[in-house]
């Protein structure tokens, strides 16, 4: 029993050792590892690489293509082996979605496996992407007119892409703007619309443009990028944009010019009327502060200050008649005051040169005066300095109250000198009486 299982075991080995060594190594060589370079004439492509395969037993309908995740044509890129009737091998690569591949040089690395089995094997491949051959008109001068009424007027060329090398197809291409100028480019308001959506080779697409938003008035321009996958670097052009207003606006301008002028000369006369009575009256408050500044007297600068108040108020008024009248009250009521004052300081002026006379005159009197007069003529003397300093209320005061003082003292001293005197006599007089001999 034991030798019938041993047997068996033997057997079943045996047979799986004939079984791997029936699944030798695969062995696919591509006759030219490339570059290989895709047509970019439209938006797919198919290379036919030859192959050779080595392995015994194994033919192109054994082999299956894988294309690792990593890869980086991973979506674009599928393949297959097949055999033609002359029995050579090939490596058949369908290349899908070329506009969205950007122009490069790309490694890939195929995985080949054989059908039901576990061998794999790695094959290098390279392609390469060419950029589409395609140019645009490098700039566009155009015109664009605002009407009163209508419909804006937009002139200038259109925009052309062309493709001239025969080779290479541009699909899915959009414009942006790259730059604008500082005082509001066309960028923000120019639209593009293509006649169609790729540009074939040796073909042409015509891009029409539009103003989507009035522009401001004046030159303006624009940098602009067409952009695709398949355009190693963008394209650039400029837009130079040049608005202007149709002849209408001209008319209608020259009569609002006219009005204007006709209201601002009106309106010139006006306001230099006004200035001139917003002058005069300033001069006047100008004066009133001087004549201020040179009297201390309280009643002149509350009167003085009361009529700049008045006219400071008038002038901001916005009709020069008013203004003019009430320059002409705050004048008047100026000289009123300065009459006034000056009225009020000949008084005292007046008073002074009596008191002085009054004290310093040639007086025969006796030295009982003499304190009462040097006190007096010290009190003179502030009184003065009040008039000088132009102070006529303080001044005005100072006389009265000298006047009065002088006119009181010298009694009361003449009275007691009299009673002093008769005293004196009556002294004398009994003194002599008693003298038999006198």
């Amino acid at each position: 029993m034991r030798t019938r299982n041993f047997l068996i075991a033997l057997l079943l080995l045996l047979f799986n050792f004939g079984a791997i060594a029936a699944d030798p190594p695969l062995d696919v060589k591509l006759l030219w590892e490339g570059p290989y370079t895709i047509s970019v004439k439209k938006d797919s492509d198919t290379l036919r690489i030859p192959v050779t395969i080595s392995t015994s037993g194994v033919g192109a309908a054994d082999l299956v293509v894988l294309l690792r995740p990593d890869d980086p044509l991973s979506g674009k890129l599928s393949g297959r082996f097949e055999s033609d009737s002359l029995k050579t091998n090939w490596l058949v690569l369908s290349i899908a979605h070329i506009e969205e591949i950007r122009p490069d040089s790309y490694t890939s690395f195929i995985l080949v496996s054989r059908k039901q089995t576990e061998l794999r094997q790695t094959l290098k491949l390279t392609i390469v992407v060419k950029a589409a051959a395609v140019t645009v008109t490098p700039g566009l001068s155009l015109t664009y007119t605002r009407t009163l009424w209508g419909k804006d007027e937009l002139k200038g060329p259109p925009l052309v892409l062309s493709e001239n090398s025969g080779e290479s197809r541009l699909g899915k291409f959009r414009i942006i703007g790259k730059q604008q100028s500082a005082d509001g480019a066309p960028g923000t308001s120019l639209e593009f619309m293509p006649a169609s959506e790729s540009v074939e080779p040796l073909g042409t697409d015509t891009i029409h443009l539009n103003i989507a938003n009035r522009p401001a008035l004046g030159s303006s321009s624009g940098k602009f990028d067409v952009m695709a996958a398949r355009l190693g670097t963008p394209l650039t052009f400029q837009v130079d944009l040049v608005t202007r207003l149709s002849g209408v606006y001209l008319v209608i301008f020259l009569l609002i010019g006219l009005a204007c002028g006709l209201f601002f000369r009106i309106w010139l006369n006006y306001d230099i009327e006004l200035s001139k009575a917003r002058l005069a009256a300033t001069e006047i408050l100008t004066r009133i502060l001087d004549e201020i500044k040179k009297r201390n007297d309280p009643v002149f600068i509350a009167s003085a200050y009361s009529i700049y108040r008045d006219l400071d108020k008038a002038k901001e008024k916005t009709k020069a008649v008013e203004i003019t009248a009430e320059s002409v009250t705050a004048e008047s009521a100026l000289t009123a005051a300065v009459n006034d004052f000056n009225t009020r300081s000949t008084a005292v002026k007046s008073k002074l040169t009596e008191i002085e006379n009054l004290l310093w005159g040639s007086w025969l009197l006796p030295a009982t005066f003499s304190p009462a007069i040097e006190e007096k003529q010290n009190e003179f003397e502030e009184a003065k300095l009040k008039y000088e300093s132009g102070n006529m209320v303080l001044a005005s005061q100072a006389t009265v109250n000298l006047d009065r003082l002088i006119a009181k003292d010298f009694f009361e001293i003449a009275f007691n000198y009299r009673s002093q005197t008769n005293v004196s006599i009556s002294a004398i007089e009994q003194a002599r009486l008693a003298i038999p001999d006198l």
